[in-house]
Formats: C-alpha cells, structure tokens, sequence
C-alpha cells in the first residue's frame, strides 16, 4: 500500500497511536511507514515500499514496482557483454587467418 501523508497535520492522536502500534514513522518524509518492508533511501530522499538497494547506474531505488524492470535491465547488460564477447572473439579469429595470407 500507498504510505499515509501528512497524518500529524490533521490528526495528532493518530499519529501517535500508529506509532505506538509499531509502525513506523519516517521524520524526514513525514509519512507513516504502513508495514515493516519499507525503508528510507539516504540517496533519493525517498521512503520505498519492499527497499533494495539504491542504483547508481539508473540513479534510482529498487523496490518493489521497478524490480522486474531492473532484472530485465541486469540481464540486456548480461546478454550484450557475452554477444560482444562471442563477437570479439569471431572478428580477431577472422582477422588472424587473413593476416597469414599475406606473409607468403
């Protein structure tokens, strides 16, 4: 779920109960953490549902509605290295029987 905004603008005492009821409160978003899998990015300033880990490749934090577009990313990355690789190896191969022929 969508954490609360604003909460202790409008209602204090709900605040407080939230917090007494163990849910968190991020002070520097000033927003009630609903649940125990959302964590505060240092780096966006950000509060993000199911944290992984903040990115600097993409600048971003991965959580939980742009994982499977990070693991898609990690893997294009991984398919393009092995392609360059494969490809590499094919072009310098070519290039060495061709070189003998012009020594004789």
């Amino acid at each position: 779920g969508i954490p609360d905004r604003n909460l202790s603008k409008y209602d204090p005492n709900y605040l407080s109960r939230i917090v007494n009821d163990r849910k968190k409160f991020c002070k520097i978003c000033n927003i009630v953490k609903k649940g125990d899998e959302i964590e505060h990015c240092e780096d966006c300033d950000v509060c993000v549902e199911e944290y992984d880990h903040h990115c600097p490749w993409t600048g971003k934090c991965i959580g939980k509605r742009n994982k499977p577009f990070f693991v898609c990313f990690v893997g294009s990355i991984m398919v393009m290295i092995i392609y360059m690789m494969v490809a590499s190896i094919v072009c310098w191969q070519t290039d060495i029987s061709k070189l003998g022929t012009y020594w004789k």
